[in-house]
């Protein structure tokens, strides 16, 4: 009776002693391949996504910095641009105090021979005439004067002048001591910049000359147009 009362025990199968020996490693391996699972498929594109953010960020804020200093830039230019207008408004100014109102023909005349005969140069022919354009404003009595940018009437000089050869020899006599011999256009330049320094506002409009060789018989002629100007 006593053997039929004992209780007998089953004994566990391999797999679950394996199992009871390395359930701590085989929780770790679990919890750790949930980890990775949770990583790549949750936090690694949130992740990529602030990346994307930040960068963007970034290039955002380099071009706010490019704006500004662009328009720091800017500014600077305008203020430059500002102060060359109202220092050429002064300069227009001053300009404008020194241009006589009126042509002064005589004055223009004796001016040019002066200087010319102070050169050496014989005035042969000059003709003064008011400057022509397509788009001219008519005086009262009739003739035409040229207005320009800054409302300025002009006149053209037309000469015509000559280097003869005892002034060339004069100057080689002069100049015998000196390095160098001026040549009769040497000596012409100098008296359009005595013209330039002379007359209160000229431009230059065309230059010619006969033969420049001091050697040959007769005078070296020159012919010159400048334009002045008055209000």
């Amino acid at each position: 009776m006593t053997k039929d009362k004992e209780i007998k025990f089953e004994q566990p199968s391999e797999i679950l002693i394996i199992v009871n020996r390395y359930v701590m490693i085989i929780m770790a391996v679990i919890i750790l391949g949930i980890l990775a699972l949770g990583y790549f498929f949750l936090l690694s594109p949130k992740i990529a996504s602030i990346k994307v953010i930040e960068q963007e960020t970034t290039d955002i804020e380099q071009r706010r910095i490019l704006n500004e200093n662009l328009l720091t830039k800017i500014k600077q230019l305008q203020f430059e641009y500002d102060g060359l207008i109202e220092d050429r408004e002064g300069q227009l100014s001053k300009l404008l105090k020194v241009i006589p109102d009126e042509p002064q023909l005589a004055e223009l005349f004796v001016l040019t021979e002066r200087l010319a005969k102070q050169r050496g140069f014989e005035l042969q022919s000059i003709n003064i005439s008011e400057g022509s354009t397509s788009s001219g404003s008519v005086n009262p009595d009739g003739s035409s004067a040229v207005v320009s940018e800054e409302g300025l009437k002009s006149l053209v000089i037309h000469a015509n002048i000559a280097y003869g050869s005892e002034a060339v020899e004069g100057d080689k006599k002069q100049s015998s001591d000196e390095e160098e011999v001026k040549t009769p256009y040497q000596i012409f330049k100098q008296y359009l910049v005595d013209l330039e320094n002379n007359l209160r506002l000229m431009d230059v409009q065309a230059v010619s000359f006969g033969s420049l060789d001091p050697t040959l018989e007769g005078a070296v002629s020159f012919s010159f147009d400048i334009i002045t100007y008055y209000k």
